[in-house]
């Protein structure tokens, strides 16, 4: 399922996500067993999948789903409500939020000698253990919630930490293992490694760049795995103009096999922050004998019909043989 096109930096929400999720991004301690990286999920088949007109939706909605969508579709999955709005951009939230809260880590891990076990204002706690320079640490998770409804567990380790408190710049390294538990959706685990860079202006317009060999997603029924990936975010804090570019390879049960995803810097994905789709971009997933499909995105409409337009270049000679318009909400329901 793809996931709300949503940041609301500076939102009180955001910033309570942010502090949760990013808590949990920094520990491989102990609890998520995610040392190996994404050995901890049994991986989805890789081999490039042939692009159809048959197809062509599902390889879609994969496409997108790492960078601008989330978890899995939640209606196979029994007993939950299935009426939740969908989720916001699950993944890059959780790896947006290691940049909000770990200067505050980093900042109190130098006045703190050994493991610090803390209560979570909602029930659960967290122990995090930092080096004495602070440029890296673990904090562990056990059903940690500081936002009603959301609950963290697992372990995320950290190493070169460079940033503080207020400042400009962020960057560090992350190889995780944890499981993202919000009232009304499944379980969503993340397992993997990455790297973030994050950059702020004085007017607090920030980017943020996510790098990695591989990194791995399960919820509900499905698994993916990207690998060799870059995420690239830009927020404009005066106007939540929210810009987002992607490259990776995603390999998914849903395809029983793997594209290759590309944007452009010509072609972002853009769009309010506070919106649940973007209202513009172009991807290109690419697959078996380099058959195509381009994704377009023409409005940020949930149901309008003609939001979505999927390109099938079923014999990859570079020509696109076939052009249908979708709602947002088909998408959404892969």
């Amino acid at each position: 399922m793809l996931r709300k096109f949503k940041a609301e930096k500076g939102s009180t929400t955001y910033r309570q996500v942010a502090a949760l999720l990013f808590a949990f991004l920094w520990g491989c301690g102990g609890g998520g067993g995610g040392g190996g990286g994404p050995a901890g999920l049994t991986p989805p088949p890789s081999t490039p999948v042939a692009v159809t007109a048959a197809n062509a939706l599902q390889v879609s909605a994969t496409a997108l789903k790492p960078a601008v969508g989330g978890g899995a579709a939640l209606g196979t999955v029994s007993g939950l409500d299935t009426t939740a709005a969908p989720q916001t951009r699950a993944v890059t939230r959780a790896l947006l939020a290691v940049a909000r809260d770990s200067k505050t880590q980093l900042s109190a891990s130098q006045s703190v000698v050994g493991a610090a076990q803390t209560q979570c204002h909602f029930g659960g706690f967290k122990t995090a253990d930092f080096s004495a320079d602070g440029t890296s640490g673990t904090i562990t998770f056990n059903a940690c919630s500081d936002v009603a409804g959301e609950t963290i567990s697992g372990s995320i380790s950290a190493t070169g930490l460079v940033g503080a408190p207020g400042g400009s710049h962020f960057s560090g390294n992350f190889r995780f293992d944890i499981t993202f538990t919000e009232t009304g959706f499944a379980p969503l685990r993340i397992v993997g490694d990455f790297s973030i860079v994050e950059n702020c202006n004085t007017s607090n317009d920030c980017t943020h760049s996510f790098t990695g060999t591989s990194l791995g997603s399960q919820q509900g029924n499905e698994t993916w795995f990207i690998t060799n990936f870059t995420i690239n975010e830009s927020l404009v804090n005066s106007t939540q103009n929210l810009t987002v570019t992607f490259n990776y390879t995603v390999s998914s049960t849903a395809l029983n096999g793997s594209v290759t995803v590309i944007t452009s810097a010509n072609t972002p994905f853009e769009g309010l922050a506070s919106a649940r789709h973007p209202s513009t971009g172009v991807a290109v997933a690419t697959g078996k004998n380099n058959s195509k499909v381009r994704v377009t995105v023409l409005g940020n409409d949930p149901t309008a019909p003609d939001q979505v337009k999927i390109e099938v270049d079923a014999d990859g000679d570079g020509a696109y043989e076939s052009s249908t318009l979708y709602p947002w909400s088909t998408l959404d329901a892969l």
